[in-house]
Formats: structure tokens, C-alpha cells, sequence
């Protein structure tokens, strides 16, 4: 299944000299946001070292005369972590080129609920960016029977321009209110 999102990112320049009368708008926007497989994130009952999901996606920057590079955040929106002693970590990983792509982490999720930037870029006109995120229940060689039967439920959202705005599967054209669980 392929998602898509789209969202836009304005600038405004004033042409000519200290009297020029006009302003010009240049719309500069990214023209896609795909979750290869959804952005929904999830383990239930989850065992050390075996448990793990997997997402990639691809964020895709149109271009064209006067276009300007556009910031965004990547966010996990943790909606149910039952799994205690920093033993769920993420993985954020860039799976192409580009100038403003956010570098490879490894992170524990420490969260129980709410929303945590797990990455932020810049992505250039005509430019794309495509990332590998993975959850993992790891393996710490020791007893970890305090989280059996544990499970974790997330989602994630890219984030832009000013006032913030997220994309996710259930709001492709955007919204200005976080979602608040999995099933938003």
C-alpha cells in the first residue's frame, strides 16, 4: 500500500530596487510524502532481540525557477510503550543522497505516550530523500522477564513550515492538530 501526502512551503521577495511596487511568490512544495508500507509502528507481545517493525519513506521535493529548500521533522507519536528499562530503541536511517538528509541514529524510546522528533532535514528543489525507520526490542543478555508480554504502538508523521502542519496515512492532505492515537 502507498500513501501520499503533499503539502506546501511559501516565500516572498520584492524584485527591483528600494522603490519596486511588486512582490513576487515563489510556492515552493514538497510533492509527495510515501509510506511504502503505512505509518503505523507496532509490537505487540514482543520478545527481546526477535521483535521488530519496519517503515520505509520517501519524501519528494518539486522544483523550478525561483524554489527554495524546505525544513521538515520526522516524529514518532507514541500512543502505547509498555516496554520499560530503555529496551525499545529506533533506528533512523537515511537510504539515499542528499545535502540535507538527516544522518543515521540510534535511539531508545523512553516515552510511554506522546510525540518525540526523531529527525529533522532540508530538502532541496527536485530532490528526494528516503529513509529506513525500525523499532526493535533488543537483547540485553540478561533478565528482561519485567517486560513480558509488553507491547508498543506508534505512528509516524513528517512535519513542515511554519504553524505546524502533520502528514500521516489518515491525513494526506495535512492538519494543524497532532494526532493523538493510531487511529487518526
Amino acid at each position: 500500500m502507498f500513501l501520499c501526502a503533499t503539502f506546501a512551503y511559501f516565500t516572498a521577495s520584492v524584485s527591483g530596487n528600494d522603490k519596486a511596487s511588486s512582490i513576487i511568490v515563489n510556492t515552493a512544495k514538497i510533492g509527495t510524502i510515501t509510506f511504502a508500507d503505512g505509518d503505523e509502528v507496532s509490537l505487540p507481545d514482543a520478545l527481546p532481540g526477535a521483535s521488530s517493525d519496519e517503515k520505509t519513506f520517501t519524501i519528494k521535493a518539486e522544483g523550478g525557477s525561483g524554489f527554495t529548500s524546505i525544513p521538515y521533522s520526522i516524529q514518532l507519536l507514541v500512543t502505547k510503550n509498555e516496554i520499560t528499562n530503555s529496551e525499545l530503541e529506533y533506528t533512523l536511517t537515511n537510504a539515499g543522497t542528499g545535502d540535507g538528509m538527516i544522518a543515521t541514529k540510534t535511539e531508545a524510546i523512553t516515552a510511554t505516550t506522546g510525540s518525540q522528533t526523531i529527525g529533522s532535514g532540508t530538502i532541496a528543489p527536485n530532490e528526494t530523500h528516503t529513509y529506513k525507520f525500525k523499532v526493535t526490542f533488543k537483547e540485553t543478555y540478561s533478565d528482561q522477564s519485567t517486560n513480558q508480554g509488553a507491547s508498543f504502538e506508534g505512528k509516524l508523521n513528517v512535519v513542515t513550515g511554519e504553524g505546524t502542519t502533520y502528514y500521516n496515512a489518515s491525513n494526506p492532505s495535512g492538519t494543524t492538530t497532532q494526532p493523538s492515537s493510531t487511529t487518526e
